[in-house]
């Protein structure tokens, strides 16, 4: 089950997130209960967001305020940004981008935090994996969870990576 840790961090972005919203909802935000959710490799706990946009909000303004979340840039996000330039020093392509469906009523958008991509010129499979790492993460703990993650992009004949 999600530590008290994932949780805290969870509400915290959760109130981020809608702090970010504001600028562009008309009305409340809606936080739904946490749902932990398995996979085979992990399990992930998740928050339903919802909101009405403003009148006249489209999805390019929508996607400049919310952009990147919090829950992937940090906080304080433009701070967390920069050194993720820094550190990272490419662009992440598909992965942390978004991802979605949109019909003529309504929206639903996520964050691809799981990703594989094929490179076939250069014969390579890029995955895209994360975790959560705060003030409080043990940076060991932390690593071996993204190397989980990761271990669900893997094909069936690899053994997966290490556990904790």
């Amino acid at each position: 089950m999600a530590s008290e840790k994932d949780r805290l961090e969870l509400f915290q972005t959760a109130s981020n997130i809608v702090e970010e919203l504001r600028p562009v909802v008309d009305g409340s935000v809606r936080i739904g209960s946490p749902v932990l959710e398995a996979y085979p490799t992990v399990w992930q706990l998740t928050l339903p967001i919802e909101a009405e946009t403003r009148n006249g909000i489209n999805l390019p303004e929508l996607f400049r305020t919310l952009y990147p979340p919090t829950s992937i840039a940090g906080v304080p996000k433009r701070a967390a940004l920069r050194w993720i330039e820094r550190l990272e020093g490419t662009p992440r392509g598909l992965y942390t981008g978004v991802i979605g469906i949109i019909d003529s009523r309504k929206a639903q958008f996520s964050v691809a935090i799981r990703t594989a991509v094929v490179d076939n010129p250069n014969s390579r499979l890029i995955f895209g994996t994360g975790s959560g790492v705060t003030l409080h993460s043990d940076a060991k703990r932390e690593y071996q969870e993204a190397i989980l993650k990761a271990a669900i992009l893997l094909p069936p004949t690899q053994d997966a990576p290490g556990t904790f």
